[in-house]
């Protein structure tokens, strides 16, 4: 029986993932539009900021791309899987999400469908994105394995961010207050972070609010594996931590979808 139900969970999920990606494919412009400021910054940082690497702080981080590059990762997660629900608001008024919602699919697959489509955005621009740091000179110290993790925790963190850019997509009226509320949320959770400089060299007040940061444990983690090695307890404790924040976000959306009528 539980077995048969998660068949069917499966083939629901696949059904409505395969629409999605076939939209992004024949869509390719949102896909480059959130890589372009990333791949920007990388570039910046690497120009501007290559010889901070000197200064006490940052001993032993290698060249600068290397240490930025997990944090410019942090901002595809923020971006690409924030903005992921904007599709909601086209799906609603083209009458694509009345077709799924009152078909005899799994509410939960929906939500599955919306996060696995983020993490295959994610994941591309990634590994795009890592291509242009080797050119840089950046490589992965941890190697394989290092990446295969990294990948992991990009997963539970895009799972996060889609499942809460999904339930407030169903929430707000329209995409300006959608877009509003993501400003507001993803610009702090970025620049309030261990993004740009080591938490040594911040103000104390400061280090509260960037501890509490759960993309800090991304940023920290994904940067560990790329300039020094595996920190297994670092790594278990970033995934112990996203998973539980997907898990709920995940939760939220469910709740979110549920709540609608026929007529929404």
């Amino acid at each position: 029986m539980i077995l048969q139900e998660l068949k069917l969970y499966a083939v629901d999920t696949l059904a409505i993932l395969s629409q999605r990606l076939s939209w992004r494919i024949q869509n390719l412009v949102p896909l480059f539009l959130t890589l372009v400021q990333p791949m920007f910054w990388l570039l910046l940082f690497s120009t501007t900021f290559g010889s901070v690497t000197r200064l006490p702080g940052f001993t032993g981080m290698g060249n600068y791309s290397a240490y930025a590059l997990p944090g410019i990762l942090a901002m595809l997660i923020l971006f690409s899987g924030g903005f992921n629900g904007l599709a909601n608001y086209y799906m609603r008024k083209s009458g694509i999400f009345k077709r799924i919602y009152i078909s005899p699919v799994k509410r939960s697959a929906i939500i599955s469908a919306h996060i696995l489509d983020s993490v295959f955005l994610v994941w591309v621009q990634t590994f795009i994105l890592i291509g242009l740091a080797y050119i840089l000179g950046v490589r992965i110290q941890s190697g394989l394995f290092g990446l295969v993790l990294s990948l992991v925790v990009i997963f539970f963190a895009v799972a996060f961010v889609a499942g809460l850019s999904y339930a407030f997509s169903l929430k707000l009226p329209d995409e300006d207050s959608f877009i509003g509320l993501l400003n507001l949320g993803i610009l702090p959770a970025y620049f309030i972070s261990k993004a740009l400089i080591p938490v040594d060299l911040m103000p104390k007040f400061f280090k509260i609010p960037v501890a509490l940061n759960p993309f800090s444990h991304v940023i920290e983690c994904i940067r560990t594996l790329f300039i020094s090695g595996i920190d297994w307890s670092l790594g278990g404790t970033t995934l112990l931590i996203m998973f539980g924040l997907s898990i709920l976000s995940f939760i939220m959306a469910l709740g979110s979808l549920k709540g609608l009528t026929q007529a929404d």
